[in-house]
């Protein structure tokens, strides 16, 4: 989801990114512009309201705040992105429950036209954005981190020295 944030203009040192899809809610904590946690949290049968949005939230941050990926003290920007305008209430009750913290929301409307789609499209199919953000992006061709790749194509390298002094040894033998 930092590929989301970016899109969004959504910028600080630790973010906690709040999307509602289909399945539930998907948090992502952003720290450094890098990815440092996901969650997903189904939404719970038979609960109304914003009651339990309100509590998964605040159980992440706790969660964040147990495993020292943020400091207690640093404050904390919680981004509620929506596509069905169903998390009007929120902001304010996350508040005025979780200390250091700061929310804001961005509406479906404002969703829909930063990402180019379709306001109804979105309300429609709540893991659109994600879809839509799949689709424009480059994929990854290697997922391996670049150190492990630049160690690949040293041995590789140092393989290829090998061979050629071995052909060299054995046209000098021959």
């Amino acid at each position: 989801m930092p590929v989301l944030a970016q899109r969004l203009g959504v910028a600080g040192p630790a973010v906690l990114l709040v999307l509602s899809t289909a399945s539930g809610l998907r948090q992502s904590f952003i720290a450094g512009g890098e990815q440092r946690l996901r969650r997903l949290s189904p939404h719970p049968p038979g609960r109304e309201g914003t009651t339990p949005q309100v509590d998964e939230i605040a159980a992440t941050c706790q969660y964040l705040d147990a495993l020292r990926l943020r400091a207690a003290d640093s404050p904390l920007d919680v981004v509620l992105i929506e596509t069905r305008d169903s998390l009007v209430g929120v902001p304010a009750a996350l508040e005025a429950r979780v200390a250091g913290l700061r929310c804001q929301r961005i509406p479906a409307a404002v969703l829909a036209q930063r990402l180019g789609l379709d306001e109804q499209a979105v309300a429609q199919l709540p893991d659109l954005p994600m879809i839509a953000l799949l689709g424009r992006q480059r994929p990854t061709l290697n997922l391996a981190p670049a150190p492990s790749l630049e160690r690949h194509r040293v041995r590789g390298i140092q393989r290829s020295l090998y061979t050629v002094a071995g052909l060299v040894g054995l046209a000098a033998l021959g």
